[in-house]
């Protein structure tokens, strides 16, 4: 008989497809745009009254890290003047609102500097006192502003502040007892130096 003969091919090993992987690529978190920021200070003006005028401040502001900031303060401070004829005590409370471009703004390595811009509205209130037919005088606060301020961080968060500033009133009111003693005289300028302690939220 003719001899038959098979032949068996090598088993082909069939590859199966394991479990796909997912690799997660971390994404880094961008920064944030906005930043909203309160304080509180101390500030003495020169012009306001006679002498130096002693204040208290409280802020709040929006700051965008390309277009700079927006702030609104508060300020109440108060000085009492003696004279011969009698004494006076100055109040001046006021809102100011101003605008610091970003491209005002100088990189100092541990500080930065930067521009400000605003307006000043309030009152001025004098009386006076120890003197025969002694009134109240209220008189309103319009003035524009320029600032300067030099701010350091105090880590993360909280930041100190260094603020110069000058006004400019639009209404000079004198004050005087009758008929003619002149108590005080607004200048065309005022100018006004603060410090403060802030605190970025959150």
């Amino acid at each position: 008989d003719r001899g038959m003969s098979s032949a068996v091919d090598p088993a082909t090993p069939v590859a199966l497809d394991a479990e796909p992987t997912i690799v997660a690529t971390p994404v880094a978190a961008r920064p944030r745009r906005w930043r909203v920021a309160g304080g509180a200070g101390a500030a003495g003006a020169l012009g306001v009254a006679t002498g130096a005028m002693p204040a208290l401040t409280l802020f709040a502001e929006l700051d965008h890290r390309a277009l700079g900031r927006l702030r609104v303060s508060g300020r109440w401070g108060r000085r009492g003047a003696a004279l011969e004829d009698g004494s006076a005590t100055f109040d001046w409370a006021r809102l100011q609102g101003e605008a610091c471009p970003a491209a005002a703004a100088i990189d100092l390595g541990a500080a930065s500097l930067g521009g400000c811009a605003g307006i000043q509205l309030g009152t001025l209130r004098g009386r006076g006192a120890e003197i025969a037919g002694a009134r109240v005088v209220w008189r309103p606060w319009l003035a524009p502003q320029l600032a300067g301020h030099v701010r350091r961080p105090l880590g993360a968060r909280w930041f100190f502040e260094l603020e110069v500033a000058a006004a400019f009133p639009l209404t000079r009111d004198h004050f005087y007892f009758m008929p003619d003693t002149t108590v005080h005289r607004v200048p065309a300028a005022v100018f006004e130096v603060a410090i403060m302690l802030g605190v970025s939220i959150p």
